[in-house]
């Protein structure tokens, strides 16, 4: 479909008003209303209906549960031997908090930031399309769910916006499927944006996040040496250990801070490894990369340059107890060439012994051995 360009955008509708949820240390966040049978709710209250356990797919297999909120559009958890791979809250703070897997559009600094001048959490906002966002299920049956979405984002200080409709496919790769002999659970997910209008020239993209849990490492393998920057709050020292072809992430809950890698040093995969009790359970997420295309998610200083295909934010407990591993798609770019994309990313999970680990390691992390 063609894209309809517009130099001005629509005026906002009037039913969606801004709330906040205050969180410790004086951070507050801005998230939006919407209408319910004649009068507002918040997005938290929400939540409930859509969240509780009638409205949550199970599919089971002989090594683990895959729980998928249809009406979320979200791969919520993967579970081997009792244990969760992602991070999920009992209590959520905002709707849009929920856990698993997420898919959010950048760049973040045209839809997040209310203020380009700063980067406290003070002045973050997330779209009233994102919190929450509703997606209509499609197709569903055991092991694939297909859905999508339509939302509009704007701009808090610039007059720019874009309208997407999103298709998602979440389904499950059967063990034959898989190189790695040990058993594991793995699962696809396909997204199709595409930009139905907006403000010409505007840039968007797919971006995807994994919540995890406190507790491991981040293992990135890189091309090459590499130095990725700080998005706000610069990492601590000792919560990165850059390797010659790689960096290694603790995800424990010091401090908060979000660094990005280049496309040009993104191999595609990373991992997150964390004891538990049998093993280590390990998080293994492979996406395309195309580093010779416009990635347009960057800091706000170097908004509207190049950006980072791949990016690691770690929470110090005000939002969770968790840290992201998060990917972007390359660009598209309102009314200048394609107006759509395909991106993918694949989600697998193994409970390992130590030996089982190692091999693991040489064979797709040697950094890390």
């Amino acid at each position: 479909m063609a894209s309809k360009l517009r130099q001005a955008p629509l005026v906002n509708p009037a039913k969606n008003e801004p709330f906040s949820v205050a969180f410790g240390g004086g951070v507050n966040l801005s998230f939006g209303y919407r209408w319910s049978h004649g009068g507002t709710t918040s997005a938290v209250q929400q939540l409930p209906n859509h969240m509780n356990e009638n409205s949550l797919d199970h599919w089971k297999t002989e090594v683990g549960t895959v729980l998928v909120s249809p009406t979320r559009g979200r791969l919520l958890n993967i579970s081997i031997a009792g244990q969760d791979a992602f991070w999920t809250p009992e209590n959520p703070n905002a709707a849009w908090n929920i856990g698993g897997v997420r898919l959010w559009y950048g760049p973040e600094p045209d839809w997040h930031w209310v203020k380009p001048e700063t980067t406290n959490f003070e002045h973050y906002k997330v779209s009233s399309g994102l919190d929450p966002d509703f997606w209509e299920v499609q197709e569903k049956r055991h092991g694939y769910l297909r859905c999508s979405l339509q939302v509009e984002l704007r701009c808090p200080y610039r007059d720019v916006y874009v309208k997407l409709c999103i298709q998602r496919e979440i389904e499950m790769i059967p063990q034959s499927l898989l190189r790695i002999a040990v058993q594991s659970v793995a699962v696809l997910a396909t997204t199709r944006l595409e930009i139905l209008e907006g403000t010409a020239g505007q840039s968007v993209d797919a971006w995807e996040l994994f919540q995890v849990p406190f507790g491991g490492s981040m293992l990135i393998p890189t091309v090459g040496a590499c130095s990725p920057r700080n998005y706000f709050n610069e990492a601590p020292a000792s919560e990165i250990s850059l390797k010659p072809m790689g960096l290694e992430i603790q995800n424990r809950g010091v401090a908060s801070f979000k660094i990005g890698i280049s496309p040009e040093c993104t191999t595609g995969l990373l991992a997150y490894v964390r004891p538990v009790p049998g093993g280590h359970l390990v998080v293994m997420n492979s996406f395309p990369v195309h580093p010779t295309l416009f990635y347009c998610d960057a800091p706000v200083s170097a908004a509207g340059t190049q950006g980072d295909a791949l990016q690691i934010y770690c929470d110090d407990g005000k939002f969770g107890a968790f840290g992201e591993l998060e990917h972007h798609s390359h660009a598209i770019r309102c009314g200048t060439g394609p107006q759509s994309l395909v991106d993918t990313s694949i989600a697998q999970v193994m409970l390992l012994n130590e030996v089982e680990l190692s091999e693991l390691k040489s064979r797709y992390l040697p950094s890390f051995v």
